[in-house]
């Protein structure tokens, strides 16, 4: 596939660079139009802030925890599930091992402690539930101010 000639996109005098992927609003965008780039920067944001805070952790009272990776974590897992909707398992595999790793350092569990009962402890849902709410009160902000024009398509 490297060895095909990429193609040539000229708009006006400007030849327009082939990439293979681009990041745009923060968004990791590949050529394949795929999560799997996105979902790889954000668990490595992820891992990056729990390396960072898990050295105090056992002087950190569990309300700070929690606290710490609705802040700083949640907001990089939220911004963007409503893009990626239906992202691939593997995409969401791997983002449910980092949420995991989160909710290990939270209830000071081992890394190999089981947290599926603890899922929903730091959102009030669990990973999948509450992509699904926030998709949800999205479409139902676009149905009720009918903006942005692009993407309500109204029909009788």
């Amino acid at each position: 596939a490297s060895d095909l000639p990429q193609p040539h996109l000229v708009i006006g005098s400007d030849t327009v660079k082939i990439v293979t992927k681009v990041v745009d609003l923060g968004f990791v965008l590949n050529s394949r139009l795929t999560p799997v780039d996105h979902f790889s920067k954000v668990c490595q944001k992820i891992y990056w802030v729990l390396r960072s805070i898990r050295p105090h952790a056992n002087c950190t009272p569990f309300v700070v925890r929690k606290k710490l990776i609705q802040s700083m974590i949640l907001p990089h897992i939220n911004y963007s599930n409503i893009v990626y909707a239906h992202a691939d398992s593997a995409s969401t595999r791997k983002l449910g091992v980092a949420f995991n790793a989160c909710l290990r350092y939270v209830h000071g569990l081992d890394r190999r402690d089981s947290v599926a009962n603890l899922q929903s402890s730091i959102t009030g849902l669990n990973l999948k539930a509450s992509a699904t709410l926030q998709q949800l009160k999205f479409l139902f902000k676009i149905m009720m101010t009918q903006h942005p024009s692009y993407i309500y398509i109204y029909r009788s």
